[in-house]
């Protein structure tokens, strides 16, 4: 089973959303969170802290499990289960980095339900539990 960790940054009543690029292998031209596989021999702290330096240039300070989720991917079936991080406060400036993603938009929460083309019909119940 494929692990995953996601950060949702969250600021001012908004969150970060990050538009996967379109030639990525999983959730392409998705709206969804920075972050990404857990490498083996990685906890989920090691690998979020990882993935989010790569991705957006950052390192959090307060951060918590909010959700799993267990799922399939679409195009393979393979089980996946996503460890998404509610973070409040981070280090370094955001910034989106390599080509993981196409755009990095905030979002006020109680709009982001309504943003096109999510990875994921489960963000729904995240965006009304942070509403």
């Amino acid at each position: 089973m494929l692990q995953v960790v996601n950060g949702l940054l969250l600021r001012d009543g908004q969150i970060l959303m990050a538009l996967r690029a379109p030639d990525c292998p999983r959730y392409p031209n998705t709206w969804s969170f920075p972050g990404g596989g857990v490498e083996d021999g990685e906890t989920l702290e090691e690998a979020l802290f990882r993935e989010l330096n790569e991705e957006i240039g950052i390192v959090p300070v307060n951060y918590e499990l909010l959700k799993r989720i267990v799922t399939s991917e679409p195009e393979s079936g393979q089980a996946i289960t996503f460890h998404l991080f509610a973070i409040r406060n981070w280090k370094g400036e955001i910034d989106n980095l390599g080509s993981e993603h196409a755009e990095l938009r905030w979002v006020p929460v109680s709009k982001a339900g309504a943003f096109p083309n999510l990875a994921l019909t489960d963000y729904l119940q995240i965006f009304e539990a942070l509403s």
